[in-house]
């Protein structure tokens, strides 16, 4: 019992936690206050003025096994990437992000496929909210599966069960669906997770023992 729980808390921290924020504006503003409130803390960064996505790639991979923020600053002049190793998540008092999401990478590949599609804007604002949409294309699609079934028949609601696959994985999610075969997961801003406590080794917990709760 005890390798088990050690083997799932190894593979659960091995790999990169890498959060994602964009901002939209003037660079040359936006920069100023970035790199103001990351001196103040005194947190270390890269600054990259519009990277070729090769190299930006290149550096975000060397970090791989930490925990990394990746903020973008996109303007109508150019983009700026700051790499900021060692750090998951950082909230700026005067600046509102047009979206955040945070990943958890468990392969490499999966972080460099990841960073290279950033670099090419294919991570947009409704990645950020495409669980509310996948939500609501899956209720219309339930009315019209319901609707056509009763006047046209089986296939007719089999034909809207594929074209709805096709608008959730390829519409909605593209690219996270591919990138969740390497290794890439989107995490929710919001986790509990649920620890059992036992005192003794080979005592089992009492039927009102509670489990706590973590944010």
């Amino acid at each position: 019992m005890r390798k088990k729980i050690l083997t799932a808390t190894t593979y659960f921290d091995t790999g990169t936690w890498l959060t994602y924020v964009l901002f939209r504006g003037n660079p040359s503003e936006l920069s100023r206050e970035i790199e103001n409130a990351l001196s103040r803390m005194e947190i270390r960064y890269n600054r990259l003025v519009d990277p070729d996505c090769y190299s930006l790639t290149a550096y975000v991979a060397e970090h791989f096994g930490e925990s990394v923020l990746l903020i973008e600053i996109r303007g109508d002049t150019g983009k700026v990437f700051y790499v900021v190793p060692a750090l998951s998540k950082m909230e700026f008092k005067n600046l509102r992000p047009e979206f955040e999401l945070r990943f958890m990478v468990t392969k490499r590949a999966g972080l460099e496929a990841l960073v290279g599609y950033i670099c090419r804007g294919k991570i947009t604002k409704r990645h950020a909210y495409r669980s509310a949409a996948s939500f609501v294309v899956s209720m219309l699609a339930g009315f019209l599966s319901s609707a056509l079934g009763e006047r046209f028949g089986a296939f007719a609601q089999f034909l809207v069960g594929l074209l709805v696959l096709f608008a959730v994985l390829f519409l909605l999610e593209y690219p996270l669906s591919v990138l969740s075969l390497k290794g890439v997961k989107t995490v929710e801003e919001k986790r509990k997770v649920k620890v059992l406590v036992v005192r003794k080794s080979g005592d089992l917990p009492k039927s009102d023992m509670k489990l706590k709760e973590e944010n």
